[in-house]
């Protein structure tokens, strides 16, 4: 019952790997949740960024000339635009983690299929086993 045998073992290292798929997959949707609300939070310093600093200087009639010029194109052209490269930063690295959960799930969708294939051989097998023997 050699083949029997390494059939099963090869269940066991797969159920192993789709474990260790989910425990990944556990760890990333963690990190990703994490991620989102850090970009929610970023977003909304943002917001706060250009309606309480950038907004009152650009309209701030006190004050004329080219320094004026100066530090409103900095406030909006500077940090804003920094704001803005962190976010779009954090969209591609949310798709990568995406991607990678959907890596994985794939993979384990894989696996589970090769365990059916792996039951079927198994039940084939010991079928032909008690056919002999009868």
């Amino acid at each position: 019952m050699s083949l029997i045998d390494d059939l099963y073992s090869k269940i066991n290292n797969l159920r192993a790997g789709i474990n260790s798929n989910n425990a990944k997959i556990e760890r990333l949707k963690t990190v990703k949740s994490e991620i989102k609300e850090d970009k929610e939070l970023i977003e909304g310093y943002k917001k706060r960024w250009s309606d309480n600093i950038c907004a009152p200087l650009a309209e701030d009639t006190t004050w004329y000339g080219n320094n004026k010029n100066k530090v409103v194109e900095c406030a909006t052209d500077g940090v804003s635009a920094e704001y803005t490269t962190f976010i779009n930063n954090t969209d591609q690295v949310l798709d990568a983690i995406c991607d990678k959960i959907t890596q994985l799930e794939n993979q384990n969708a894989e696996w589970l299929g090769i365990i059916g294939d792996c039951y079927s051989a198994i039940n084939n097998l010991l079928n032909e086993i008690e056919k002999a023997c009868n």
